[in-house]
């Protein structure tokens, strides 16, 4: 179904005019789509009006925006300089290039300063608002609640390496495809990023040195009940909130730290409250990214097809910059933080009974077909690869 023919996007999508979201630029129209055009939720543009609106944007963005027949929005909770931005950006620069500037896709950082964060970019992205959103794994696991929780398994992954093996299953990529339908949404597995090993920091007390530390722990987390879960079979007591919130919630003593990549501490400004790092790469994270159904739909399979063909150099690219930038801010974090390392002995979490036993039921609410590779990835079998 051509993107003009769905109520949601009349309902809440914008044009160019309200610099929001996406717009089919109808100029003339397309053997691949019909001939309405996108209006606001107040009234569809005429193509004189349309042609008034891209003509009052100057210099080379309306040059570019005049040229395109497919103008949209990507939402991703990094920061300008971070490198799925960075790679992400230059991705859609190669599809523009080999679309001729048909296809102009805009990459919006910090989630578009949205208060809801991943969740509500997540919420937007289904309903039309925006066009398509990367953001963290764990958001998702509320919402795919039998393919996401496979990337909240604590303390199982031994590095990015295992989780780049896990995305590259076929059959975790088919199950993910699969369950994007009910929400609008095509994830594009390929597109499935390196957020890297993650990692807690605290203030002076507490912090962390071995596993017993971790009771009492009020650590924030994302809204991802299954790492809640697991949290609290360790004796920590998670604080969930939207990234949104995270240095409010730290600023206001309402947890002891928080856990996220390393690449978090530069972008969110973390070790400005925070000045110990603790290495305890007690999950992998992923980046999941999806493309709104009907957005992917209103384009002709030639563009399709461009965007799929670039997919594997966007992961190489992103997966190798992060993982250095990772390494680099631990390395980094004494003289350029002020941050002390500390990396604990943490080889008592997996002889815990309580939280194996969370972790095991977070495998149990999989997807049968995915359980095989959750069990894997507990046991190591991927981390050869």
């Amino acid at each position: 179904m051509a993107a003009a023919q769905s109520p949601w996007r009349w309902l809440l999508a914008g044009v160019v005019a309200g610099g929001s979201t996406a717009a089919v630029i109808a100029q003339g129209g397309w053997p691949w789509a019909n001939h309405d055009r996108i209006g606001d939720f107040r009234s569809r543009l005429s193509p004189e009006h349309t042609t008034t609106v891209l003509g009052a944007i100057g210099g080379e963005r309306g040059v570019a925006l005049r040229r395109a027949k497919f103008i949209g929005y990507h939402l991703t909770n990094q920061g300008d300089n971070d490198p799925t931005t960075i790679e992400l950006r230059r991705f859609w620069q190669r599809v523009e290039t080999r679309t001729h500037g048909q296809l102009n896709m805009t990459v919006l950082t910090r989630d578009a300063d949205l208060a809801g964060a991943d969740n509500e970019a997540l919420l937007g992205t289904a309903v039309g608002r925006f066009d398509a959103v990367t953001a963290n794994g764990p958001i998702f696991s509320n919402v795919i609640p039998k393919v996401a929780p496979i990337l909240t398994l604590l303390f199982a992954y031994d590095s990015s390496r295992e989780g780049l093996a896990l995305v590259s299953d076929p059959t975790f990529g088919k199950v993910l495809e699969e369950s994007g339908k009910p929400f609008n949404l095509v994830f594009l597995p390929g597109a499935t990023l390196n957020s890297g090993m993650r990692v807690m920091t605290s203030g002076d007390v507490p912090t962390i040195t071995k596993a017993e530390e971790l009771q009492g722990f009020r650590l924030r987390i994302p809204p991802s009940t299954d790492l809640e879960q697991q949290l609290m079979a360790l004796g920590v007591q998670p604080t969930l909130t939207p990234v949104s919130r995270l240095m409010s919630v730290l600023k206001r003593g309402k947890a002891d730290g928080q856990e996220n990549p390393p690449s978090f501490i530069a972008s969110f400004g973390i070790h400005r409250v925070n000045n110990r790092l603790i290495v305890t790469n007690h999950l992998w994270s992923a980046f999941l990214t999806a493309i709104n159904s009907t957005t992917w739909n209103a384009w002709p399979k030639a563009w399709q097809d461009i965007v799929r063909s670039e997919l594997k150099t966007l992961q190489t690219r992103q997966w190798a910059a992060q993982e250095q930038l990772n390494t680099q801010l631990i390395e980094q974090a004494p003289q350029r933080f002020g941050m002390e390392v500390i990396r604990p002995n943490l080889m008592a979490v997996n002889r815990n009974p309580s939280f194996r036993a969370a972790r095991e039921r977070v495998v149990d609410r999989l997807d049968e077909r995915l359980k095989p590779l959750a069990r894997r990835v507990i046991d190591g079998d991927f981390a050869a690869r």
